[in-house]
């Protein structure tokens, strides 16, 4: 039946999946059968890694207490599973559970893993596998109670932490005419921030999406109809700029900000991107009034930098330097110290938020993808050995204290992002999840 509160997603029953933990432990991966279907779930807590990039969207963790430095060959190897399916999806998690996606025969599958050794938990049939690149690039967001999850090609599943049971499905592109600026399907992970899940999904009757966070079914609280671009493969970033709650959004053609509490578009700038637009943009706040905003799109573009300011409710944005040299093509930026921190296409450089000047840059990893922790920087290299490297956050000078190679590695770009959490390291290779102990 349909969800009363919106016609144009449909509501599916959680009895849509047979409950017996074998009845779909044939779809996907051998050791993701339903084995621990009694295993508690605990409630998701501030500091947990619940969506894409974090609590703060930024790819910055607030742990300390972690290794200064790493030993010859990296950090010790806890456990591994090559169960992750095909795909790109990076991880989230809420307690003891590790969610994350991947492509097994001709699905694409949601799934839950126990944090503690890799074992499955649940899965759930989300869609269609397959894609320009093969496999699902969406990181699920959880409030430890639900959990919500994108595939590749616009299908949006509402599902129990707990159990895996389907609560309520829609496809973003078929029913609500959701559009990617490119061929690569959709790539943006849904933010919580509230009492609403966002993503931009693109189309004419608006670029962003907020429905509401329920079991219920999938009510749509606004779209953003002043902004009808197609979407690029970047998630929303949130800010409170001005005492103003509002979302980041960049696109092929605009930086824009759009409000939170109603999808009204605050303020907008050219910022043209081109094929593909995917490294989500970063701020630096210099004020409760006034932020920096960096930019950064590959395919000769580079990056764009822009001053953003709050006055009484009003916003304005002006564009204060670009650089094409600039190229984050989907590693990410992290903002720290007030300097912005990326992989190009070639290194690792430190960028001034105000002047858009590089601080110094490295030739580290090469191309890759970034992330941040206890005053160091991750960084990960994309292809041959997949490198790893442990840098110091220091906007004066290259500093590194470890590196190693990945094992194991496949054919594949190693394009998911290493992540840190409860002193752990990981690293996704498609099928193969490896966790490291970095405490």
């Amino acid at each position: 039946m349909n969800h009363p509160g919106n016609p144009m997603f449909s509501y599916r029953s959680r009895l849509r999946f047979p409950s017996h933990p074998r009845s779909l432990g044939a779809r996907i991966p051998g050791a993701l059968f339903f084995a621990f279907l009694g295993f508690m779930v605990l409630p998701a807590s501030a500091a947990d890694w619940t969506q894409w990039r974090g609590p703060d969207h930024d790819g910055v963790s607030r742990e300390t207490g972690l290794l200064s430095s790493w030993p010859e060959g990296g950090p010790g190897l806890l456990w591994k599973t090559e169960d992750m399916g095909v795909g790109y999806s990076n991880i989230s998690f809420a307690g003891n559970r590790i969610y994350s996606m991947g492509d097994n025969g001709d699905s694409c599958f949601l799934y839950a893993i126990d944090a503690k050794n890799g074992k499955g938990v649940w899965g759930l049939k989300v869609g269609q596998a397959g894609g320009n690149y093969k496999g699902p690039r969406c990181t699920p967001a959880t409030d430890g109670k639900l959990v919500f999850a994108l595939g590749q090609f616009g299908d949006f599943v509402c599902a129990d932490a707990k159990n895996g049971k389907l609560l309520w499905k829609g496809n973003v592109e078929k029913e609500l005419g959701g559009r990617v600026m490119s061929g690569w399907n959709f790539s943006m992970s849904p933010v919580i921030d509230g009492n609403q899940v966002v993503l931009p999904i693109g189309g004419d009757g608006g670029t962003v999406i907020a429905l509401e966070r329920s079991e219920k079914g999938p009510k749509i609280l606004w779209r953003s109809k002043e902004i009808t671009d197609a979407a690029a493969y970047t998630s929303l970033v949130p800010i409170t700029l001005g005492g103003v709650r509002q979302y980041l959004l960049l696109t092929e053609h605009r930086l824009a900000g759009i409000a939170a509490k109603d999808g009204k578009l605050l303020w907008q700038i050219d910022c043209p991107g081109r094929t593909a637009v995917c490294s989500d943009p970063a701020f630096w706040m210099e004020n409760d009034n006034t932020c920096y905003v960096f930019a950064s799109c590959a395919y000769n573009v580079g990056a764009r930098g822009f001053k953003l300011s709050a006055d009484g409710g009003r916003f304005n944005v002006e564009e204060i330097y670009s650089d094409q040299k600039l190229q984050s093509h989907h590693g990410g930026i992290v903002q720290l110290g007030g300097n912005f921190y990326l992989l190009t296409q070639r290194e690792l450089v430190c960028v001034d938020p105000k002047t858009g000047k590089t601080r110094w840059n490295n030739r580290s990893v090469g191309k890759g993808s970034i992330f941040s922790i206890d005053g160091k920087l991750i960084v990960r290299g994309e292809a041959g050995d997949g490198t790893v490297a442990l840098v110091d956050v220091n906007p004066d000078a290259y500093v590194e204290h470890g590196r190693f190679d990945q094992p194991e590695r496949t054919s594949a770009n190693s394009w998911t992002y290493p992540i840190v959490f409860n002193g752990r390291l990981y690293l996704r290779d498609q099928h193969l999840l490896l966790c490291y102990e970095v405490k």
